[in-house]
């Protein structure tokens, strides 16, 4: 984005973008969703046979607290468990090389 190219830019002068390689390919789906009148982003990325499923909401931070909670109850009634162990898609990528 803009701002990244802002922000790198700023950072540091040296960033040499075409020495740089991505830890992909990683298929990606994007859902944009309003669930209770709160927007969540749903994103799942596959690569091979393994799949990470990255759910997030934008709220305002007083209400934060209380629509993660909710939602991870509503998660949990469904029948769906959160891994044990968070991670980012980074380090997702980083163990599957």
């Amino acid at each position: 984005s803009k701002d990244q190219l802002a922000f790198l830019k700023d950072f540091s002068k040296e960033v040499d973008f075409s020495k740089l390689e991505t830890f992909g390919p990683a298929k990606n789906k994007h859902v944009e969703l309003e669930i209770d009148k709160e927007d969540f982003v749903i994103e799942r990325f596959t690569k091979s046979k393994n799949v990470f499923l990255e759910i997030s909401h934008r709220t305002t931070d007083s209400k934060s607290a209380e629509v993660s909670s909710s939602f991870r109850m509503d998660l949990k009634k469904a029948g769906i468990e959160l891994c044990k162990k968070q991670m980012s898609k980074s380090d997702w990528l980083l163990e599957l090389e």
